[in-house]
């Protein structure tokens, strides 16, 4: 199965010189579906991305470019997988009143109407991508660019700057496309795998892994952290190399900062303490002797993490366990395993984390953690926690990533 996408987060790209990317891992599983090799064949020009189609040397787009519906007359579209809206968007303080969006995309029809009804000069181009664009508006290059939330989204997890300055239209449906010269049968097998994908959970899952974390971006919070990755971090970042083990450093690295803030001094008012704010309990379980001991906290946080991980159900896989582990590392495994039982007694999946963080709130209540093992529990606290250190994980593999990227060339 031959499938066009395009470059990007949404859309493919190499992790650690490995294919990943959500309409990716969406397409490989609609390839395993039919019993058939997967062919990603990832584009940088939309259009011809889209003659690709019409010339039959693909199958079917999977892909975060939404095509002006005067260029889809010869396609047929898939069931719609996923919702966005559609936003105008400019920075604090931004003086410039052009606007450039890509060309071909309903982005540029609706900038269009935009720009006539308030006199702002506008352009279509080829030569920069969404992402690109979102760069050159914080640059003060443009005034407005039109994307999509999700892209938007992910895009502040770096630059909160950039502001959502109107919403054009909402819950709009992200579909493949297809040849109309392909019979029906196609479209019959995706509704199937579709319906499968939705029902088992999977559907849920994958989006939760990719965008579950990126809702809502603290623009102080994230300043504050981008701030604290040059100023703070280059003083324990080799610690933090040293004792990942498995785990990867800017995990551990994102887990120290949402709990101290990278401050070796920092207690609590439960009297936890240190990089990692370990316990006393745990401390002296991980052999750390002194908690506000730089080097030793870190060792004993990521041997505590690494152990949340290993005794969490083996069935459970990634990136679900992480995400578990991390929850287990706030609020302990017991309180965890608490949420698994009231996810599972509610018919959902207690290994699936986008199913079990809607229940760990429900620890806070009478009705349920009378009920429990463990009793009462911050677990709406736990749920905001493991999001935090997604979002902070996700922002410093990205620097460190056009770091080392920028010292290779």
């Amino acid at each position: 199965m031959r499938v066009g996408t395009m470059y990007g987060t949404e859309g493919f790209f190499l992790l650690n010189e490995s294919p990943a990317g959500f309409d990716y891992e969406l397409t490989s599983a609609f390839a395993d579906f039919l019993g058939v090799q997967l062919d990603v064949r990832p584009f940088a020009d939309p259009k011809r991305m889209l003659n690709s189609l019409k010339r039959g040397e693909i199958d079917l787009i999977a892909s975060p470019f939404q095509f002006a519906s005067e260029h889809l007359t010869h396609v047929e579209f898939g069931p719609a997988y996923q919702y966005f809206d559609q936003v105008i968007v400019t920075s604090n303080n931004n003086p410039k009143r052009n606007a450039l969006v890509e060309r071909y995309s309903m982005h540029a029809d609706a900038l269009k109407h935009k720009a006539l009804e308030q006199g702002i000069p506008w352009q279509a181009t080829l030569e920069y991508d969404s992402e690109e664009l979102l760069q050159m508006v914080l640059a003060e290059e443009i005034g407005y660019t039109v994307t999509t939330s999700s892209i938007l989204n992910r895009a502040r997890l770096l630059n909160p700057e950039l502001l959502p300055y109107e919403v054009i239209n909402r819950n709009l449906p992200r579909r493949w496309l297809f040849s109309k010269s392909h019979n029906d049968a196609l479209l019959g097998v995706m509704l199937e795998f579709f319906g499968q994908y939705r029902v088992s959970g999977a559907l849920k899952a994958l989006n939760e892994a990719y965008f579950g974390h990126v809702q809502k971006i603290n623009f102080v919070d994230t300043k504050s952290f981008i701030d604290a990755v040059n100023d703070t971090l280059p003083n324990y970042k080799e610690w933090f190399k040293k004792y990942a083990d498995d785990l990867d450093w800017r995990l551990l690295a994102a887990v120290s900062y949402q709990e101290s803030h990278w401050d070796p001094n920092a207690v609590s008012v439960t009297g936890v303490r240190g990089l990692m704010m370990l316990t006393r309990p745990t401390a002296r379980e991980m052999g750390v002797t002194s908690r506000i001991n730089p080097e030793q906290s870190i060792m004993g946080g990521s041997k505590y993490l690494a152990k949340m991980k290993q005794r969490l159900p083996a069935r459970i896989n990634e990136p679900d366990r992480t995400f578990m582990a991390l929850a287990a590392y706030n609020i302990g495994l017991g309180h965890l395993e608490d949420a698994r039982v009231l996810t599972q007694r509610a018919g959902l999946n207690p290994d699936l984390w986008v199913d079990v963080k809607q229940y760990l709130p429900l620890l806070r209540k009478k009705q349920y953690y009378t009920k429990t093992k463990f009793g009462y529990a911050h677990g709406d606290v736990a749920v905001q926690y493991v999001e935090n250190i997604r979002r902070y994980y996700e922002s410093l593999r990205f620097i460190d990533e056009n770091i080392h990227q920028a010292a290779t060339q």
